[in-house]
């Protein structure tokens, strides 16, 4: 007969001397010695993926003579098992056996219930499965081998469990991890305290309100301090209540505020988990939560999310409030930033602590400089990290970034050197923040490198013959100081210009919210009603009086001129669509039944050359003239010749490839159309321009969209034209002499009509050349997925090779290697400007001042396109990123409002806004996009400049009428 059980668990991954030790004890104890088997997905949420898996180390277990009988455990708590056991043989006595690493033992409570006991053997500690693998990686560690994250502290549900290196026992829950750490802080302080457990409140509800109502004589808060949250696997951030502003003087409102935490436990077996009682923090400069590494790949930064403005601690983390700034973490404590400096410092002492630990920590800092902690925990989101982050070999990768930064002298002038993603040509919009290599080689290739100032040249603008963009990591950037100098007059004085520069590139530097808005807010690049008034402040920023009149005169010149030739440029240049559409048409017909992927490769490269020299250059020239357009007409509002609604109206009514687009694809809706037709006009749009992994629309199939058609309505221009004499008003006060009525209205209405068309056009030739590079890399046996981390040098190179064999594992070395640099590249974290080689390792995340088109409200539900497959958008407010042609099938759809990440306020989705009299925000930027993509429903006020969130327990108001820091 069975008298007394021994019971043991672990999981033996890597079985060593530490644990047959501890199972011989176990079974030295008892008659029968049972060991619980830690399972597979228990042993997942604890230290990650296995070496083992459970049969593997079942079968080991079951080898050894010390061991009785295996079982499964589903949890680290074994208590199920124990009761299990104690069913199965009641008269025995039940023991259970482990470590004495352990401070508080899992199943305990329970055993000494039943007339059980606890044995708690030396822990051996020179072996551990995490020494192993240290100790295999120290000797042998290989570059790129996916090596498990280990991490050597950690708390799982009612374990305080914490290795050597450290304070023994300093992680525990909420409450008992203050106290651990409040008298081992200098750099920082934890406001006073108390704390109970939900039976001790049950029981002495009325003793423990008197001790509040001592304790404290001021605002107290009442937090949750489950053994449920903050461990390891899971930290349950926000799952539990905490209850702020309550009078610890009122016993009734503590009580309500105690019962609400308790409540929020949502578990019968909650006697144990602790409620923390704290002084509420007042005089609050700015308040936040830290992560000691970056918590979406373990990338050694300092993430902080703060809030400087509400005074509020929670505000951070209930959402409605939060500013971030990233710090690369090997910065001395002398390079932060001042006013980041002493919460370093304190988040500093707490790490050395407890080394080896990511944590999560919130803090305040108060107006006299002190910093209070309000709570430590392990960032729970960042232990299933494999080590596929090597700090040296990241550092090394940042490092090199800055030295190409500090190496490039592509400044003209002796001024800060200013990239920027959204500056000019937009790339942050076009190709998107983290672009594959052939997005980034084909905009680069056909736009970028010489066709962007090859199309301003002819209309009077400066040459440059360098490349405007540049890329870090894998962001691309424009070079903001080619920008401003291509954008000048080419017959302005070279003194001027560099005065200008200087002047253009100060005042970027003074508010870099409208780095994406350079040529409206900050460049001189055109004449409008305004730019009298606009170039007065020169004046006290060293420009004499002469100078200013040259500025004026060249920008008088450049516009005037712009507007007299405007019929001669567009017949021209139409002239040379027609000639790039010509010569695609005859490739396609040399290539129709063509199998050599290296000749279609060839003829591919050759329609890329022809768009350089047909296409893109007249586009750019179509983008410079619409520009100036926009910018008269908004000049027409700003000195009052025409009211917002007057030239949204007129905007309205201009005929563009985007109303043309919705008339037939409701024809095509109403079965007016078939879905050939539809296609063969529109079948090159695709949601990515340049990317080769996203569908065109002749992918697509267009029956559903046909079948469920109920009404169409009969799409027509609207008349909206402006008045005459209001024109002539103008025309006579700019001293636009020679220009009738007649002209200077063509050209505001066909400038923008022809930019959108021109982009539709020359994107053709683009889409073709993309689908010939699949089919080509199809035929060697590569998906566009791969295809897509080739670059065109990469594709162009195939013509050296006769044997096809030699063109496959060339591509696939390369793909291989980019594939690698592009996984690795995106983990750095990188600004929308960078200004100095400090924006490589101190990243501030600010509001960007979005374009608002309108000035109409719209009041709805926000979805995210990129995140849903769906179609259903009528009667919503749409979010994309990028603002491409590709998404222009959403103005078919009745929408309320639209919000972008990118684009300025002559962007693509800006015009079409505009054409469509649909509120939108139009280049939201990273951070308020991020924001607005986490509310359900917004009011979106265009006149106002407002986006407001209506869908939380209370308002939030974003004013994003000035720039916000």
């Amino acid at each position: 007969m069975i008298s007394k059980i021994s019971y043991s668990f672990v999981i033996a991954d890597l079985l060593h001397y530490g644990h047959v030790r501890l199972l011989k004890k176990a079974k030295e104890e008892a008659d029968y010695h049972i060991c619980g088997l830690i399972s597979d997905e228990a042993c997942h949420k604890w230290q990650g993926v296995n070496v083992s898996n459970y049969e593997e180390r079942k079968k080991v277990l079951e080898s050894l003579d010390c061991i009785d009988e295996v079982i499964k455990q589903d949890t680290m708590d074994p208590t199920s098992n124990l009761k299990l056991i104690h069913n199965n043989f009641p008269k025995a006595e039940l023991i259970i056996v482990h470590g004495d690493d352990w401070r508080a033992i899992p199943g305990k409570e329970y055993v000494e219930k039943i007339g059980g006991r606890v044995v708690q053997p030396e822990y051996y500690s020179r072996l551990s499965r995490d020494k192993i693998i240290d100790k295999f990686r120290d000797d042998s560690y290989i570059e790129g081998f996916d090596h498990e994250y280990y991490n050597e502290h950690f708390v799982i549900g009612k374990i305080d469990h914490f290795k050597e290196n450290g304070d023994n026992n300093l992680i525990s829950t909420k409450a008992n991890t203050l106290k651990n750490f409040k008298y081992i802080l200098e750099n920082s302080y934890i406001e006073p305290m108390y704390v109970f457990n939900v039976d001790e409140y049950n029981n002495n509800k009325e003793k423990i309100l008197k001790e509040i109502n001592n304790k404290f004589n001021n605002k107290i808060v009442v937090r949750s301090s489950s053994f449920q949250e903050d461990n390891m696997t899971e930290s349950k951030a926000g799952y539990f209540e905490s209850v702020i502003d309550v009078d610890s003087n009122n016993q009734d409102k503590i009580n309500n505020a105690v019962n609400r935490v308790i409540d929020s436990f949502k578990h019968e077996d909650n006697g144990n988990d602790q409620i923390l009682v704290q002084r509420q923090t007042d005089k609050i400069k700015k308040s936040g939560v830290i992560f000691t590494r970056n918590i979406k790949d373990n990338t050694p930064y300092y993430y902080i999310n703060y809030d400087d403005e509400s005074s509020r601690t929670d505000s951070v983390t209930d959402g409605s409030v939060g500013k971030a700034v990233w710090f690369y973490r090997d910065l001395e404590l002398c390079e932060y930033p001042d006013e980041w400096k002493s919460v370093i410092k304190a988040v500093k002492e707490i790490e050395e602590k407890i080394p080896n630990m990511v944590l999560d920590i919130e803090f305040a800092e108060k107006n006299d400089g002190t910093i209070v902690i309000f709570q430590i925990r392990p960032l729970a989101a960042n232990v299933k990290f494999k080590k596929d982050i090597n700090d040296e070999k990241f550092t090394d990768l940042l490092e090199k970034n800055i030295n190409k930064y500090n190496s490039c002298n592509y400044n003209l002038y002796d001024n800060n050197r200013i990239l920027s993603d959204m500056a000019f040509w937009n790339p942050a919009e076009i190709i998107g923040d983290n672009p594959a290599k052939l997005d980034y080689s084909l905009y680069n290739y056909i736009i970028t490198s010489r066709s962007w100032n090859d199309g301003l040249t002819p209309l009077g603008y400066s040459k440059l013959s360098e490349e405007i963009m540049e890329r870090y990591g894998n962001k691309p950037y424009i070079n903001v100081d080619y920008s401003f100098y291509a954008l000048t007059p080419e017959n302005i004085n070279e003194q001027i210009k560099e005065k200008l520069m200087d002047y253009y590139i100060e005042q970027l530097m003074d508010d870099f919210t409208c780095h994406d808005k350079i040529e409206f807010e900050i460049s001189f690049n055109c004449f409008n009603c305004s730019t009298k008034k606009d170039l007065q402040p020169l004046e006290s920023e060293g420009f004499n009086k002469e100078e200013i009149k040259e500025i004026e005169g060249s920008l008088r010149e450049i516009t005037i001129n712009s507007i007299k030739d405007y019929r001669n440029i567009l017949e021209k240049d139409l002239n040379s669509l027609d000639i790039l559409n010509e010569k695609v048409e005859g490739i396609k017909k040399e290539i129709e039944n063509l199998d050599d992927p290296i000749k279609v490769i060839n003829k591919a490269v050759t329609i890329l050359d022809y768009i350089n020299e047909y296409g893109t250059p007249e586009f750019s020239k179509m983008a410079r003239l619409a520009f100036i357009s926009n910018s008269l007409c908004k000049s027409f509002v700003s000195e009052g010749y025409f009211s917002q609604d007057e030239i949204d109206k007129f905007m309205n009514s201009i005929n563009t490839v985007a109303s043309d687009f919705e008339r037939d694809f409701n024809l095509l809706a109403a079965g007016s159309l078939n879905e050939d037709e539809f296609k063969e006009k529109y079948g090159h749009l695709r949601a990515g321009t340049y990317d080769i992994r996203t569908r065109t629309y002749n992918e697509m199939s267009f029956k559903e969209v046909s079948s469920n058609a109920v009404t169409i309505e009969s799409l027509e221009t609207k008349d909206a034209d402006l008045d005459d004499s209001k024109i002539k008003e103008i025309l006579s006060d700019l001293k636009f002499d020679n220009i009738s009525v007649e002209d200077f209205k063509f050209f505001l209405k066909s400038s923008i009509k022809q930019r959108e068309y021109f982009k539709f056009e020359f994107t053709k030739a683009l889409s073709y050349v993309i689908e010939l590079f699949a089919k080509a890399g199809n035929h060697l046996g590569f998906s566009r997925e791969e295809m897509s981390y080739l670059d065109i040098p990469a594709i162009k190179s195939a013509k050296f090779y006769s044997d096809l064999n030699d063109v496959k594992e060339f591509w696939s070395t390369i793909i291989k290697s980019n594939k690698e640099k592009h996984k690795f590249n995106s983990k750095m974290i990188l600004p929308p400007v960078l200004s100095s080689e400090k924006d490589f390792k101190i990243i501030n995340s600010w509001i960007s001042r979005p374009n608002f088109i309108t000035e109409k409200k719209a009041l709805g539900e926000v979805i995210n396109l990129e995140e849903i497959d769906e179609t259903d958008i009528d009667n919503k407010i749409v979010m994309i990123s990028k603002a491409d042609p590709g998404y222009d099938w959403i103005f078919t759809k009745d929408i309320k409002g639209l919000i972008t990440r990118y684009g300025g306020a002559a962007s693509h989705m800006a015009i079409r806004a505009a054409e469509f009299d649909i509120p939108a925000a139009i280049g939201c930027g990273e951070r308020l996009f991020n924001m607005i993509n986490e509310w359900d429903r917004i009011k979106l006020d265009c006149c106002a400049k407002k986006i407001t969130n209506i869908g939380g327990s209370h308002e939030e108001s974003l004013d994003i009428s000035k720039s916000t820091g």
